[in-house]
C-alpha cells in the first residue's frame, strides 16, 4: 500500500491539486502528506469531504490558493459542480484525480446548469491518476508528451511488478487489501488502453479530414497511439489468462475489457468492432511498406 501511494504522489507534476476518492487511495495518502511529509507542495483533498461546508472553509486555510467556487460540492443554490472546480483553478495548478470522481452530470443536472459538461474536459491516465485537461485550452491532447508523461509516472509500478513485488494474488483473496492494489495496477493498463483508443477515434483529425497538411504528423501519431492501447490491453489479456488459466475467478471486469477490446464483435455498436475498424485504418495507413502489417493482420 506504501508503494502504491508513494508512487501515485511522487510522480505527480509540481504543485498539483489531487481529488482524491476512496479508501484505499485517500487513508494512505492523508496520511503520507500531512505525517510523513511526502510532496509537500501538493493539496491532497477529499472529493468526498467537499460535499461539507466546513471543509471548504478549512481548505482555503490548508491549501492556499485553491479556489472553492461555492459554499460546497453538493446540488443546491449554493453548490458548485465539479467543472466549476476545475474551471477555477486549472488555469493556475494541474489537477489530479485519484481513485475515481462522483458523477458530475447528477449534480448538473440537479443544478439545473446547462452550460457544464464532462465532455468539456478530459481525463488522461497520469500514472495512477488522470489528469484533467481542457477541451478549451486544449483543443487537441498532445498525445506525444502526454504519453511520456503517462510512461514516466508509471514506471515504478512496472519495476514493481518485474521485480516481483506485486501481492500474489495465489495467497490474497479477493475484496481483500492486496487484491485492491493488484485491481489498481491493472485498472491503470486499462485506463490507458481505453482512453488511447478514445483518442485514437478522432485521428487524422477533423480539421484536415485525412488530408494531412504538409508537416503533419498523422500517421505517426496513429501508430503510436495504436501501439500503446496494443501495450496495454496486453499486459490486461496477460493477466486475465494468469487467472484463468490457475483455476481463479478474475476478480474485476477484466472480461469485459479484454473481449471488447480483443476481438468479441457480436454487437455491431460494441467497443470491438471500432477497435477492428481502427485496425485496419492503421493498416492501411502503413500499407505494404510494414513487414509487421502481416503479422497484424493474422
Amino acid at each position: 500500500m506504501e508503494q502504491l501511494t508513494r508512487m501515485a504522489l511522487e510522480t505527480l507534476p509540481p504543485n498539483a491539486i489531487v481529488l482524491c476518492s476512496g479508501d484505499l487511495q485517500f487513508n494512505p495518502g492523508l496520511y503520507m502528506t500531512r505525517c510523513e511529509g511526502v510532496r509537500p507542495d501538493v493539496a491532497f483533498i477529499s472529493l468526498q469531504l467537499m460535499s461539507y461546508r466546513w471543509y471548504g472553509l478549512n481548505g482555503t486555510i490548508k491549501w492556499p490558493g485553491v479556489v472553492f467556487p461555492g459554499r460546497s460540492h453538493w446540488p443546491d443554490e449554493h453548490g458548485y459542480s465539479l467543472q466549476k472546480f476545475f474551471e477555477a483553478n486549472l488555469p493556475a495548478r494541474p489537477i489530479h484525480v485519484y481513485g475515481g470522481n462522483r458523477p458530475a452530470e447528477t449534480l448538473e443536472r440537479l443544478l439545473e446548469d446547462a452550460s457544464l459538461s464532462e465532455e468539456q474536459f478530459y481525463h488522461w491516465p497520469w500514472g495512477l491518476t488522470d489528469r484533467m485537461v481542457s477541451r478549451f485550452e486544449t483543443p487537441r491532447v498532445p498525445l506525444h508528451e502526454f504519453a511520456r508523461d503517462h510512461a514516466k509516472a508509471w514506471a515504478p509500478m512496472e519495476e514493481w511488478e518485474r521485480a516481483g513485488h506485486l501481492p500474489d494474488f495465489f495467497k490474497n483473496g479477493e475484496d481483500t487489501w492486496e487484491d485492491q492494489i493488484v485491481r489498481e495496477f491493472y485498472i491503470g493498463y486499462h485506463r490507458l488502453g481505453h482512453h488511447a483508443m478514445e483518442f485514437y477515434q478522432t485521428l487524422p483529425g477533423e480539421d484536415c479530414g485525412g488530408n494531412c497538411p504538409e508537416g503533419c504528423d498523422c500517421e505517426y501519431t496513429m501508430g503510436k497511439t495504436m501501439e500503446l492501447a496494443r501495450h496495454a490491453y496486453s499486459k490486461l489479456a496477460d493477466a486475465h489468462l494468469n487467472y484463468t488459466s490457475h483455476g481463479l475467478e478474475v476478480p474485476f471486469n477484466w472480461d469485459g475489457a479484454v473481449h471488447q477490446a480483443l476481438g468479441t464483435i457480436d454487437e455491431y455498436e460494441g467497443n470491438a468492432v471500432g477497435m477492428l475498424w481502427n485496425w485496419w485504418r492503421f493498416l492501411d495507413a502503413k500499407k505494404d511498406s510494414d513487414i509487421m502489417s502481416t503479422v497484424m493482420r493474422r
